[in-house]
């Protein structure tokens, strides 16, 4: 590896990466599965990007709805699918979770890490760090995502937000996660993709943030990589 943009102070003890977009190739997952999803559906009335557009912007509302704590994790995703099909606007909760269930099968046979994404882990061990994923969503769901992604490690700690006070960017879930892995947010670095759960949020809870902007993303904050192989542990 290459000499690192970005050096993890020795004072860091504690290491907290995302999981979606940052160790999971979330977006290009979720995106392909709806493709083949709708491609299921007589006179579908949107192309093959439309969709996944749509569908993306769906769970940005709704999954923000979620970690607000305005509805729960399964009313989330029954809204989702009651805005994206049409006349499914009145479906039941039973139904609308049966829809959506189909596209997550779709998607979880596709899960995929990024191809930096263990090497980092691995490195961040090595240094002798805790190291921990903080996540929203549920705890086994979590950790079976990242069993599938060939990614799960004993010496790692799931810290999911069904199992925290709150969700990311909630500071709570910030200094619940520090607690858990026995540190202070001073001492504590998040590593994430997304400006306003990972770097917002952990900026305003006082941990280190470190923002991955993939693909050419604008940084928001002073610390940033390209690639989780440009921070040095």
């Amino acid at each position: 590896m290459s000499s690192p943009r970005y050096r993890v102070a020795e004072t860091i003890d504690t290491v907290f990466f995302d999981l979606d977009d940052t160790l999971s190739d979330y977006g290009s997952t979720r995106d392909a599965a709806v493709r083949e999803w709708v491609s299921g559906f007589p006179d579908w009335h949107l192309s093959p990007d439309q969709s996944a557009r749509r569908w993306e912007e769906l769970e940005v509302h709704w999954f923000a709805r979620y970690t607000a704590g305005e509805l729960d994790l399964l009313g989330q995703r029954a809204q989702r699918v009651r805005d994206f099909l049409p006349g499914a606007a009145d479906w039941p909760l039973d139904k609308a979770i049966d829809a959506f269930d189909e596209l997550r099968a779709i998607y979880e046979s596709n899960w995929r890490p990024f191809p930096d994404a263990e090497a980092a882990l691995q490195r961040a061990l090595a240094s002798g760090r805790r190291v921990g994923i903080l996540t929203n969503g549920e705890t086994d769901y979590q950790t079976r995502k990242m069993r599938g992604l060939g990614l799960l490690d004993e010496r790692l700690v799931m810290l999911a937000s069904g199992d925290l006070p709150a969700a990311k960017p909630d500071l709570r879930a910030f200094q619940a996660a520090c607690a858990r892995m026995s540190t202070s947010p001073q001492r504590a670095l998040m590593i994430g993709d997304n400006p306003v759960t990972d770097i917002a949020g952990g900026s305003a809870a006082n941990l280190t943030v470190c923002q991955l902007c993939r693909d050419g993303a604008p940084p928001v904050t002073e610390i940033w990589v390209r690639s989780l192989d440009e921070i040095g542990f």
